[in-house]
């Protein structure tokens, strides 16, 4: 993400060398208490389309305290991406985000993805927001690897649209999702695993080729994503921080998970969360 904005950025200084622009003062007391502006340019040839404008955030001592791009619509398109914005503290940038697109929000089950920096601008920190709730977890964090996908999508694309139950049982796995992340809220009731359940466990665990992981898990939860509720396999080192203050007081977090369809249902299977901030 951090290169994509530094390009973005280049771009920006770019283009004002070789083109005319407006600016003009948008508020002269703004969030951080100072003015900001906005430079708007229009581009004399198509391929230099990638950005429409660009807002300046000023302090109350004139300090530059955050920078958003705002990308064409082609770029929009092809990315996924609305905007792209540096915070700034002390003259140097603390934070980097990407507001996504109402279809790209709509795939990754979030709609804004951020980076947090040291001094030396190294990502020390990832962040994720839905627009109502937030998750961070550590650069160096396993889960960071882990993709971000709504269960709808997910479910589109794993499972084929309902059929007649009478065929015999189909379980289906995927290469591209068998691994994921998703703001869920965890219901506080734990069941059980039945041998159905531990089967299709192993059968995850199998194509993992990690198949003793399997005996890690002995409990299911009932868990909401996007109005739709869904069966979740957690493993039994994770059950003590199924409560506040490491959930939401409703049960929120962060989920990292792996998949596996049955028939026309999705389960998941429970590696890690991420705490809500």
């Amino acid at each position: 993400m951090k290169r994509m904005l530094c390009l973005c950025i280049l771009f920006f200084a770019a283009v004002c060398q070789s083109f005319s622009f407006g600016s003009e003062t948008l508020d002269t007391c703004n969030e951080f208490g100072g003015i900001t502006v906005e430079y708007t340019f229009i581009p004399l040839e198509p391929q230099y389309e990638s950005l429409c404008k660009m807002q300046v955030f000023y302090d109350d001592s004139d300090s530059k305290r955050k920078e958003v791009y705002y990308l064409s619509e082609k770029q929009q398109d092809e990315k996924g991406i609305l905007t792209q914005t540096n915070v700034y503290n002390k003259g140097k940038i603390e934070e980097y985000r990407i507001q996504l697109t109402e279809n790209e929000a709509a795939k990754k089950g979030v709609s804004i993805l951020i980076e947090k920096v040291d001094e030396a601008d190294a990502v020390y920190a990832y962040g994720y927001s839905d627009g109502y709730v937030t998750a961070y977890s550590s650069a160096d964090s396993f889960v960071s690897d882990y993709p971000l996908y709504s269960l709808n999508y997910i479910e589109k694309q794993m499972l084929p649209p309902a059929t007649s139950t009478g065929k015999k049982a189909v379980y289906r796995l995927s290469a591209k999702f068998k691994k994921a992340r998703t703001f869920v809220r965890f219901f506080p009731e734990a069941s059980e695993m039945t041998s159905d359940d531990r089967e299709l466990v192993s059968k995850y665990t199998l194509f993992l080729n990690d198949p003793d992981k399997a005996e890690l898990y002995n409990k299911k939860y009932q868990v909401e994503s996007g109005g739709k509720v869904y069966t979740v396999y957690v493993q039994d080192s994770l059950i003590p921080y199924l409560t506040s203050p490491y959930l939401t007081e409703d049960g929120a977090c962060l989920l990292a998970y792996g998949t596996i369809g049955y028939n026309d249902k999705l389960y998941l299977i429970a590696t890690e969360f991420s705490e809500i901030q």
